[in-house]
Order: C-alpha cells, then structure tokens, then sequence
C-alpha cells in the first residue's frame, strides 16, 4: 500500500497523458509509469471495481500486492515470473511458487459478501461474461453454483452454438459441478500477473506481488486452476506442471471448463 505522504504527491492527468514511459498499451487501456515512482492503468475499458478490489485486499490480507478512469499504484521495481522463469533455479522456482500457494490460500479463505459476484456484491468481471456491445446482462451477481453454470450456456447459446450440444454441457454441469462454494479467485493467474522484486542491486528478491485484479472475485473454486491451465495455450515451457504445486488440481472439472471456453473463445 501507498504511504500516506505518497498520495499527496499523485501525479496530474495532465502528466499522466503525456507519460512516455509506457509499459502497456491496448485498445482497452494504457499502463504508464510516473517519474519511477507511480504505476497508472487508465481507459475507457479500465473498471474501478479492479482499484476496489486491490484496497479490499491490502485491508483484509497482508498480500502486496475523454471520461477516462485512472488507477495509480505504486512502482515496484521488480521483474515477471514469466520473464524471470527460463533464469530461475528448480530451487528458486520452488521458493517462490510455495510462496504464491500460501497467498492463494489466503485469498480463497476470503468470504463472499453474497454468492457468487465481484467485490461490492457486484456482477462478475470474467472474460467469458464480455461481449462485443461489452459486459453481458447476464454477469450476475449469482446465488448458486448452478445459476453461474447457466450462464455460461446462455452465453455459448448466444455465440450460435448448437442448442443440443449446449444442452449436453448443462447435463454434464449440473451432474458435476453443482456443489461447489464461493471462492475468492484471481481469475487471470499467468506468471505475466506475478512480479518478483528487485532490491537496490538489481538482485531477486524472494518476495512476490500479485498484480491485475480486474477478472477478480468470488467464483466456484475450481475455476482459478481451469483458467490457469487454459492460459498455458500450447504449453510451450513446464509452467502448467508447476501450477499444481500452486493451485488446487480440478481434474474432473478442468477438462470441461476448457472444452467449452475453447469454443467461446476460439
């Protein structure tokens, strides 16, 4: 979190537009940084609820972690998991993936203020639910596990599939996935979302800070190990046989999850 002298010293709109130092730059959103001392995320598609959700964690865990909206962080100085991943020892690489796992389980133990839905019992943030006119009415907040489900068929309905396939899918996910609680999920678990800091010298530091926590929120607990793995696309490094050592391993679920993601997101 912030020190309190460093909120005083915010940087202007002014001297956010015109930031050169550009770590990110999407149609979506830019991410600049400010005189080395201020990260800023800030578009048309950047979601306040993410700054929220950031505050909600520092406050209830010890994780570090032209109407245009502006989120300002501080600069850490550090470099990605993924970056640093091909470098890293076995030994490194276990240090710090125990680390991540402690952090997770932290975060899951979180509780859901009402079901299934974003911090502030507001509609979920997920990928899945955005559509080219933007978030889909059908977001929730959810109550049960199963509502969750059917929305993700009205949405593989809404993408054209075949209606009977879409019906296979909700027997398949009403005989499977029809128990499972609320847990308080990332939602875009990549290395690329995994800093590890640098200290003055320019040396790792075993310490690690979790960023982008715009996908976040309370989800079937499944769900972080099923996008995760379904982030790996080709698996073209060991990463996805790390992620176990992390995460819980959903097994039965992840199959499923990814058939149907692979077709909405194809």
């Amino acid at each position: 979190m912030m020190k309190p002298s460093c909120l005083k010293q915010l940087p202007t709109t002014a001297e956010i537009d015109e930031a050169q130092d550009i770590l990110s730059s999407t149609t979506r959103y830019n991410v600049v940084v400010i005189i080395q001392r201020f990260v800023v995320k800030y578009g048309l598609q950047v979601d306040l609820l993410e700054g929220e959700t950031m505050h909600f964690l520092l406050t209830t865990t010890s994780i570090l972690n032209t109407k245009r909206d502006y989120i300002t962080m501080e600069h850490i100085h550090s470099v990605t998991f993924e970056k640093a991943w091909p470098e890293l020892s076995e030994m490194e690489k276990e240090a710090i993936t125990f680390q991540l796992r402690l952090v997770v389980q932290k975060i899951n133990l979180l509780s859901s203020p009402d079901g299934f839905c974003s911090h502030g019992c507001r509609a979920l943030t997920d990928g899945i639910f955005w559509t080219s006119e933007g978030k889909a009415a059908w977001a929730g907040p959810f109550e049960f596990e199963q509502d969750f489900n059917n929305a993700t068929i009205t949405i593989y309905l809404q993408q054209g599939f075949s209606r009977r396939k879409a019906d296979y899918y909700r027997q398949i996910f009403d005989a499977l996935f029809n128990e499972q609680k609320p847990s308080f999920t990332h939602g875009d678990f990549q290395r690329e979302n995994i800093l590890i800091k640098k200290g003055s010298d320019g040396v790792l530091e075993p310490e690690i800070v979790i960023i982008d926590w715009e996908f976040s929120g309370w989800y079937p607990n499944y769900r972080e190990y099923c996008k995760a793995i379904y982030a790996c696309g080709r698996w073209s490094d060991n990463w996805g046989d790390w992620l176990h050592r992390i995460l819980e391993p959903s097994f039965a679920e992840c199959g499923w999850v990814l058939a149907i993601l692979r077709e909405i997101w194809a």
